[in-house]
């Protein structure tokens, strides 16, 4: 199982050269290789809370992280590739020349780009393990100008291609030295990032669930926020939208104070009660100040608060049933400011809050 399931078979894939030029099948510059892919996942394994993550490599240990011997070569490498969350490219003028670490590079570009993640930053590394000329690079591994990506080395730079070997060459262990800095300072790098993917994974898979939530046909809590003086409003709205199929918070409307601790007290009790409801809506009042208080206070304010909360959208409209104020496209534009939408609650006005909490969802899951 790997750390990223189920968005991802594998954490890390492994792309390099066998450099094997007499065909033996067993190269030096392979078996150096496979090696650094069992150590990079054992260092990572050892990293708190990444004990799960899973490296593949052609040839590995697990049946579940390499290749089988029964089933067609290329269909496995693109599934592999293309179901790996990182990639890492060990970088050799063997690889550069190598048409399947070319195709292995293409097939997880390509399924990449269906899943971005701009937050997390940059989803492949480089290890330089041999020197190489940059100008020979892939465009894909360099940046808007043409410069290779740093990377992090594992051969004396610059070193020299006739006469340089990669760190611990043939058989690296992690013992004191340039391999094990080299592998360490590699294994942070990816560790960091795996956790912020799996973070922007987990906010995702939650935008997925609000979103559903909100564009379900019914069941959804709404938040229903009117002043003491508008309770016949507020009661006609709460019986259509109870009809309707929709839960409706509070008990009533909220009486009016001008004493600051019963504000606080009252502030706290709409926020906390906001955060679990799954939309807010805002009877107003035809009379303008209480009005622009309520879209700043709770339109804003509060909804901040409670969206802060939940970690999760929290809609919100103003349910107009016959407001006259002249200013009323004013307001309307300092709703749309705010985010918040506006429905006119002529007949049948319970379909345009589904049709609402339908757009809703549909912002969520983008």
């Amino acid at each position: 199982m790997a750390q990223l399931e189920p968005d991802f078979r594998h954490d890390v894939f492994v792309s390099y050269s066998h450099g094997d030029v007499g065909a033996s099948g067993n190269s030096p510059l392979k078996i150096w290789s496979q090696a650094v892919a069992r150590e990079l996942e054992v260092e990572l394994r050892t990293t708190p809370g990444l004990e799960r993550t899973a490296v593949f490599v052609d040839e590995s240990v697990r049946p579940e992280q390499g290749l089988s011997s029964n089933d067609p070569l290329t269909a496995q490498l693109r599934a592999a590739s293309g179901g790996a969350a990182f990639l890492l490219v060990l970088m050799s003028p063997h690889y550069l020349r190598s048409e399947w670490c070319g195709d292995e590079r293409q097939w997880w570009l390509k399924e990449a780009a269906k899943q971005a993640f701009p937050e997390i930053g940059s989803r492949f590394f480089v290890a330089r393990i041999w020197p190489t000329n940059d100008a020979d690079w892939p465009k894909e591994l360099c940046d808007e100008r043409g410069n290779p990506v740093i990377g992090t080395w594992f051969h004396e730079r610059p070193g020299d291609v006739l006469r340089s070997r990669p760190f611990g060459w043939p058989r690296p262990e992690r013992a004191p030295g340039p391999f094990t800095d080299a592998l360490v300072d590699l294994v942070g790098q990816i560790a960091v990032r795996i956790k912020s993917l799996n973070e922007a994974l987990q906010r995702k898979r939650k935008a997925a669930e609000s979103a559903a939530k909100l564009s379900a046909e019914s069941g959804q809590l709404l938040y229903v926020h009117a002043r003491a003086r508008d309770e016949p409003r507020w009661s006609a709205i709460r019986e259509e939208l109870m009809a309707a199929g929709y839960g409706v918070l509070p008990g009533g409307p909220e009486a009016e104070s001008s004493d600051p601790s019963r504000l606080a007290s009252t502030e706290a009790t709409i926020v906390r009660t906001l955060s679990a409801c799954d939309g807010l809506l805002l009877v107003p009042t035809n009379d303008l100040q209480p009005l622009v208080s309520d879209l700043a206070v709770v339109g804003h304010q509060w909804r901040k608060s409670a969206r802060a909360i939940r970690n999760n959208p929290l809609p919100c409209a103003v349910v107009d049933s016959g407001l006259t104020l002249p200013v009323k496209p004013a307001l309307q534009q300092s709703a749309k400011s705010l985010r918040i939408d506006w429905i006119e609650a002529t007949s049948g006005w319970a379909t345009q809050v589904r049709e609402w909490l339908n757009r809703a969802g549909a912002r969520a899951a983008t």
